[in-house]
Formats: C-alpha cells, sequence, structure tokens
C-alpha cells in the first residue's frame, strides 16, 4: 500500500502470533520498526523474517549482552525434568504464563 509516496509492507516478527515488523518504503530508502521480536521459531507464530533495511528501530526490554537465553529445546527439557520429578515425589507442578 502507498501513503503519500511511501510504501508499506508487514512482515512477521515472531514474538507472538500476529507480531508484525513494519517496513517502510520512501525515496529508495528502507526503515523497518518493530516491537519485540523472537528470532527462534516456536512453533505458534509465523517465524521471524529478517528485513534488509538502511534503519531498524526497535523496542528492545531484553536488547543488552547481559540478557543470554538458553534454546527452547534446553528449555522444555529442563520443565520436562522438574515435572517429572515433581511427580516421582508426589508433588504437584503449576505453570503460569502471560499472553
Amino acid at each position: 500500500m502507498y501513503i503519500q509516496g511511501v510504501k508499506d509492507l508487514l512482515h512477521p516478527a515472531g514474538h507472538i502470533i500476529g507480531s508484525a515488523q513494519v517496513r517502510l518504503k520512501y525515496n529508495n530508502e528502507v526503515w523497518v520498526f518493530s516491537g519485540d521480536f523472537k528470532t527462534e521459531d516456536d512453533g505458534l507464530s509465523t517465524p521471524f523474517e529478517p528485513v534488509t533495511c538502511h534503519t531498524f528501530v526497535t523496542e528492545s526490554t531484553f536488547g543488552l549482552p547481559v540478557y543470554t537465553w538458553k534454546t527452547q529445546n534446553d528449555i522444555f527439557e529442563n520443565i520436562r525434568l522438574w515435572a517429572t520429578e515433581n511427580n516421582r515425589i508426589g508433588n504437584c507442578s503449576v505453570f503460569t504464563a502471560y499472553s
């Protein structure tokens, strides 16, 4: 779509279902704006799509190098082991999350 000569497109951000990056092109310059994004495919949301651009603007809650994350497979395995051990010793496992 064009609005006053600016072409806009949406690209998947991979963060949650329906999340998107906004790509704006004007006079051969491309800017991309994104809120949170996730580069590891979670099998639920549309996977993150890298977008070539001149300028990338993002909200970055956990963007500092001090924040490092285990892979989803590692996290799921840790949860499975924790729940299995709780079951073995008679404890109830409770999971909470936000959308």
